[in-house]
């Protein structure tokens, strides 16, 4: 078994099952004989990509502040106009 499926094991398990987790620390895994599990990372260009989007979403804050000035702006010109 390389991984536990647990929808799989729900429907299996004779007994109830509770929610949780375990933790083990590093003194107990290396008395267990335990090493760590190495994290395989996958190697891509995704940086630029979420620098990007990051960047959109200042830009789109910036567009959002300027517009609601400019609205101010003309809804107290259009009164100035009115009131004249």
């Amino acid at each position: 078994m390389t991984a536990v499926e647990l929808p799989v094991l729900a429907q299996e398990w004779p007994g109830p099952l509770i929610d949780g987790f375990v933790t083990l620390s590093s003194a107990d895994a290396a008395q267990q004989g335990l090493e760590h599990a190495t994290i395989a990372l996958p190697d891509g260009s995704g940086r630029l990509r979420n620098g990007a989007y990051a960047v959109q979403w200042w830009v789109f804050a910036a567009f959002t502040v300027v517009m609601a000035v400019r609205m101010a702006r003309e809804s107290r010109v259009g009164l100035v106009r009115k009131s004249t």
